[in-house]
Protein backbone atom coordinates (compact mmCIF):
# COMPACT_ATOMS: atom_id res chain seq x y z
CA UNK A 1 0.00 0.00 0.00
CA UNK A 2 1.41 3.39 -0.90
CA UNK A 3 0.31 6.97 -1.29
CA UNK A 4 1.80 10.20 -2.61
CA UNK A 5 0.65 13.76 -2.05
CA UNK A 6 1.87 16.98 -3.66
CA UNK A 7 0.71 20.55 -3.23
CA UNK A 8 1.60 23.98 -4.52
CA UNK A 9 0.38 27.29 -3.11
CA UNK A 10 1.06 30.75 -4.51
CA UNK A 11 0.26 34.21 -3.11
CA UNK A 12 0.90 37.50 -4.91
CA UNK A 13 0.76 41.15 -3.95
CA UNK A 14 2.04 44.35 -5.56
CA UNK A 15 5.62 44.03 -4.31
CA UNK A 16 5.99 40.35 -3.44
CA UNK A 17 5.17 36.79 -4.38
CA UNK A 18 5.32 33.68 -2.20
CA UNK A 19 5.30 30.07 -3.43
CA UNK A 20 5.12 26.93 -1.32
CA UNK A 21 5.69 23.42 -2.56
CA UNK A 22 5.18 20.21 -0.64
CA UNK A 23 5.59 16.51 -1.26
CA UNK A 24 4.94 13.51 0.98
CA UNK A 25 4.93 9.78 0.35
CA UNK A 26 3.88 6.81 2.42
CA UNK A 27 4.39 3.09 1.96
CA UNK A 28 3.26 0.18 4.12
CA UNK A 29 4.62 -3.36 3.76
CA UNK A 30 3.10 -6.48 5.33
CA UNK A 31 4.88 -9.78 5.92
CA UNK A 32 2.77 -12.86 5.22
CA UNK A 33 2.52 -15.61 7.83
CA UNK A 34 4.30 -18.92 7.09
CA UNK A 35 1.14 -20.77 6.13
CA UNK A 36 -0.16 -18.11 3.72
CA UNK A 37 -0.26 -18.78 -0.03
CA UNK A 38 0.94 -15.63 -1.85
CA UNK A 39 -1.17 -16.58 -4.89
CA UNK A 40 -4.38 -16.38 -2.82
CA UNK A 41 -4.02 -12.88 -1.35
CA UNK A 42 -6.97 -10.50 -1.84
CA UNK A 43 -7.06 -6.87 -0.72
CA UNK A 44 -9.94 -4.38 -0.78
CA UNK A 45 -10.10 -0.75 0.38
CA UNK A 46 -13.56 0.42 1.45
CA UNK A 47 -14.43 3.56 3.45
CA UNK A 48 -10.78 4.02 4.45
CA UNK A 49 -10.48 0.45 5.80
CA UNK A 50 -8.08 -2.02 4.18
CA UNK A 51 -9.33 -5.63 4.28
CA UNK A 52 -6.80 -8.35 3.45
CA UNK A 53 -7.79 -12.00 2.96
CA UNK A 54 -5.14 -14.74 2.88
CA UNK A 55 -5.49 -18.30 1.67
CA UNK A 56 -3.58 -21.17 3.29
CA UNK A 57 -0.94 -23.22 1.51
CA UNK A 58 -2.10 -26.69 0.49
CA UNK A 59 -1.27 -29.25 3.17
CA UNK A 60 -0.34 -26.64 5.77
CA UNK A 61 -1.42 -27.57 9.29
CA UNK A 62 -1.43 -24.94 11.95
CA UNK A 63 0.36 -25.98 15.11
CA UNK A 64 -1.91 -25.54 18.08
CA UNK A 65 -1.46 -26.18 21.75
CA UNK A 66 -3.67 -25.88 24.77
CA UNK A 67 -2.47 -23.70 27.63
CA UNK A 68 -4.07 -24.51 30.95
CA UNK A 69 -5.01 -21.50 33.05
CA UNK A 70 -5.16 -22.13 36.80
Amino acid sequence: MSSEKQYEKEEKDKNWMRREFGYASFQRVFQLPQGADPEQVQAKMENGVLNIRLGKKAGYEKLTRVIEVK
